[in-house]
Order: structure tokens, then C-alpha cells, then sequence
């Protein structure tokens, strides 16, 4: 067993090398070689979620590294061996986290001093880029804040992050400036609040400093600023945040900033700052899809060092939509009631919690989830994959042409002119309304909508359901045109 320890000790060094520390300690922490016989070297897992994500995304290079050593290799498996997860067992190999830098705090960040008492608090360093999980709706703002990270004052500059309350912008936000310092350890970095910012001006007016303020700002090389939309009617503080704009970006300086909406939508902003905050990257950052939902889970569930019911998790990401912070508060309820109660968490329990932190839920839904599906089947047993054959978790079979033939008929068109490319309103918003649905209720992928809908490629999809989610937050037909199909489908 020795031997293989040593040998499996040396691929983990290896593969530490081709990824960050935090995600290398995440997915190999715990991990132990179990059996080499027949060419084939068997590593224990700890749990089901580290064995998914180390097979799938590290199988390969895993068995070519092994090659390496082990001539005669002929595969590489993993095995589920809960025991791998107590303190005393010697089979595992342990793997030290990461040291952390010494560093003066206040108020949960770091904290920045410029001399003559100012201070600026910092990031948090919990907020990492490597443990943001973007999936499809947003690779775009990840790419961007990676592409900010290695090249600060480079070609995103300014890089204006906006979306929705809870979906992850503070996280990029801050992930961007720990990674930048990684990277560039001598850069300044300093991450505030709007309110901050402005509170930090009117202390300066009143105390007479506003020229140590002025030349506090303009030494960092990353000025990052949260909920610029707080900024309001404060004419002192825009003034005085458009000039420090205007310096830092002459000198080549990062700017990053982050608000609820985009530039064009901050009514309140005056129109010099709205200006330049077009000038460089502006992306929005999207609610995730369902498989994003659930990969956010099982990787708190990681970070937590807890095992939940893969269905519990499936029912907290179907039902918790629009918010990654109201994802994981859902998330933390449940497991303080395994941790406090002592008990198992159950569909019925995260349910529960669903109805008390994020929204209301049916009362028929505990059923639907636990009663039996048409044909017999026990809906808790279909799992996360029950949606990718066209089931959804509340109950009802239904798939793409059924959602299609539905609104056609709704709308009294053709499921022709669905598919087809006719741009006359009364064709494309029935059109736009079809993918969104598709992609709201079977969570299917842009592409695999785009090409049920003539062949059409995935930004098209995501602008149709970009348009209707817009749509639905102000248009009252539309409301009652979805709640009608929906009820058609027997979704209501």
C-alpha cells in the first residue's frame, strides 16, 4: 500500500501544478489509491460529488500521468469509499491548504492605509475567481474578469459588471482584485461601496482633507466600486468620482465597477459618467441555468465537507431560480437543520425551507415530488437527469414539440412559423415566448433550442429569453399570455 501511496502522492503533485490551489484541495483532498491489479488503479474518493467532477473533468490526464510511472496501466477507476472521510484513516493522503497571508482587517476586509488616517477596507478573501461557477449563462463576465486579472488597465478597462440583486457580481468583483494581486503582488488594489465612497466625501468636506483624498485615490492601480447605482443625487460625489475616473484611466489604471443596471439605465448618474463607463467591457451577469444551480450546490456541499440527497438538491435548484444568494441561503438552512437536528434532509424538508426563505410553493408539491409519476414512477428516483429526457420534477411529462404545438395553438399560428425566420411581431414574440419556455421549463441548452427552431444559433435563443424576461417584468398581456400556456401545459 506504501508503493501505491508514493506513487499516487507523486501524481497529485503533478496535477497540482495544472490548476489552483483552492480547486486542486477542493476535488483531491481526502483521495486514496485502494488497488492496483490487472492494469487497473483503482483511487477511492470520499464522496459521489469528487469522484463525479475528478472522472469527468480529470480522468485522462490523471491516467496519463499514472503512465508514467505504471507501464503496464491499462485503466484508471473511482470508487466511492465514505470511510476516506474520517480523521484516522491512514489510507488517505492529506493535503495541507493553502497558507494564508497575515493581514490587518476590519469589517470582514482587509484593510488599506493611504497615511494621514485615511483607510480604505479591501476584499474579502474568501471571493475567488477559481471558485465561481459560471456555466453557460455566464462565461462572458468570467472570461472578462480573467482577461482583467492577468492584464489590468489592459483592453477591459473599464469593465462594468450589472445584473440582478444575488447572482454573483460582488463575487467576480472581488475574485477579479484577489486575483490581480495574486498576479501582481506590488499593485494597490482597493474595492468599496458606492456608499462608502460617498461617505468617505462628505468625512473629507468636513474635515478639510479633501486634497489627501483626492491623491489617496489616485495611487491605487485598481479601483473597484461596488453598486455604483447608490451613487443617486449626490452631485459632490459623482463630481469627485469622475475626475478619479478620468485620472486613473489616463495613467492606464484598472477601473471595474458593478451596478443592478446597465450604464444607459442609471438615470440618476450624470451623463459624463454614464459615458465613460461605456467606454470599455460591459456585460450583464445572468441568472445560471438549473445545471449551474446544481453545481453551485454540490460545490458547497464540498466546502461544507457535507453529503445531501441528490434529489434535495435537485429540488432546491429547480425551485430556486433568479438568485445565487438566495440559492445558498436556502442551502445553509438545510444543512443547519442536518447539523443541528441530527437528521437527514429530506425533498420535504428543503420544501420547507424553500417556502420560508425564498417563495411559497404549492402545497401539492410535496406530493408531486414524492407521490408517483404517470406510468408509476417514483418522481424522487428520476434525479437530477429527469429533465434531460423531457420530465419535469413537478410531475408532467412534456417535451419540446408539445411546449411548441401549445403555443402555436395558443397564439393561432403554425409550427412552422415558430421554426421559421418571418420577423413580423405577431410570429416572433410567440417565437420568443416558445424558447423561453423551453428553456425555463425543460431547461434544455441554447444550442439544442436553436437547432429545434431552424437551425438557429444560441445568442439568438438567449436574446429571445433575455427579450421575454424583460417583458414579463412590465407587460401584463405577456403575464397572462405565459400563465395561459403554462395552465395549457398543466404547469399552474
Amino acid at each position: 500500500m506504501e508503493d501505491l501511496k508514493d506513487i499516487w502522492r507523486g501524481a497529485l503533485k503533478v496535477i497540482e501544478q495544472t490548476m489552483a490551489r483552492t480547486v486542486f484541495v477542493t476535488w483531491f483532498q481526502n483521495t486514496a489509491p485502494l488497488r492496483y491489479e490487472g492494469g487497473n488503479f483503482v483511487v477511492g474518493m470520499p464522496h459521489v460529488f469528487a469522484k463525479e467532477q475528478v472522472q469527468k473533468q480529470y480522468g485522462a490526464r490523471i491516467m496519463d500521468i499514472l503512465k508514467t510511472q505504471l507501464t503496464d496501466l491499462q485503466q484508471v477507476t473511482f470508487e466511492v469509499d465514505a470511510a476516506l472521510a474520517n480523521t484516522d484513516d491512514e489510507r488517505k493522503i492529506e493535503l495541507k491548504a493553502e497558507p494564508t497571508k497575515k493581514m490587518r482587517r476590519v469589517a470582514g476586509g482587509q484593510e488599506v492605509s493611504f497615511g494621514d488616517g485615511l483607510r480604505s477596507r479591501t476584499l474579502q478573501g474568501r471571493y475567488k475567481l477559481d471558485s465561481f461557477i459560471p456555466g453557460r449563462n455566464n462565461r462572458l463576465p468570467y472570461a472578462a474578469s480573467q482577461a482583467v486579472s492577468t492584464s489590468p488597465g489592459g483592453i477591459y478597462n473599464p469593465l462594468f459588471l450589472y445584473g440582478q440583486v444575488g447572482l454573483g457580481k460582488t463575487h467576480l468583483l472581488q475574485g477579479t482584485g484577489n486575483q490581480i494581486i495574486k498576479n501582481h503582488p506590488d499593485m494597490l488594489i482597493v474595492y468599496i461601496t458606492s456608499e462608502n465612497f460617498v461617505n468617505e466625501v462628505v468625512e473629507a468636506i468636513r474635515g478639510r482633507k479633501m486634497k489627501e483624498f483626492k491623491e489617496k485615490y489616485r495611487r491605487v492601480d485598481c479601483l473597484i466600486v461596488d453598486d455604483i447605482q447608490f451613487f443617486g443625487e449626490r452631485p459632490s460625489s459623482q463630481e469627485e468620482f469622475f475626475h478619479t475616473f478620468n485620472d486613473l484611466y489616463a495613467a492606464g489604471k484598472q477601473i471595474i465597477i458593478s451596478s443592478d443596471r446597465g450604464p444607459k439605465e442609471l438615470q440618476n448618474l450624470d451623463d459624463r459618467l454614464r459615458s465613460r463607463f461605456g467606454m470599455g467591457m460591459v456585460v450583464e451577469v445572468l441568472p445560471p441555468e438549473y445545471e449551474t444551480r446544481l453545481a453551485i450546490l454540490q460545490n458547497k456541499c464540498m466546502q461544507e465537507g457535507v453529503i445531501i440527497d441528490p434529489d434535495v438538491l435537485s429540488c432546491v435548484a429547480y425551485h430556486v431560480e433568479e438568485s445565487v444568494r438566495d440559492l445558498e441561503g436556502v442551502l445553509k438552512s438545510i444543512i443547519a437543520c442536518m447539523q443541528l437536528e441530527k437528521i437527514q434532509p429530506t425533498v420535504e424538508i428543503a420544501l420547507e425551507k424553500i417556502r420560508q426563505i425564498h417563495k411559497a410553493v404549492d402545497a401539492n408539491e410535496v406530493r408531486r415530488y414524492t407521490g408517483a409519476m404517470p406510468g408509476g414512477v417514483p418522481v424522487g428516483a428520476l434525479g437530477a437527469g429527469a429533465q434531460r429526457q423531457g420530465v419535469a420534477t413537478r410531475g408532467f411529462v412534456r417535451n419540446i414539440d408539445l411546449v411548441m404545438t401549445t403555443v402555436a395553438k395558443y397564439y393561432n399560428i403554425s409550427k412552422q412559423d415558430l421554426v421559421g425566420d418571418d420577423r413580423r411581431k405577431e410570429i416572433l414574440v410567440p417565437r420568443q415566448m416558445c424558447m423561453y419556455l423551453i428553456r425555463k421549463e425543460l431547461d434544455e441548452a441554447y444550442e439544442k433550442i436553436g437547432a429545434d427552431f431552424g437551425g438557429k444559433n444560441h445568442t439568438t435563443v438567449l436574446h429571445a429569453c433575455n427579450k421575454i424576461h424583460k417583458m414579463l417584468q412590465t407587460d401584463q398581456r405577456a403575464v397572462r399570455d405565459l400563465a395561459a400556456i403554462r395552465e395549457e401545459l398543466g404547469l399552474a
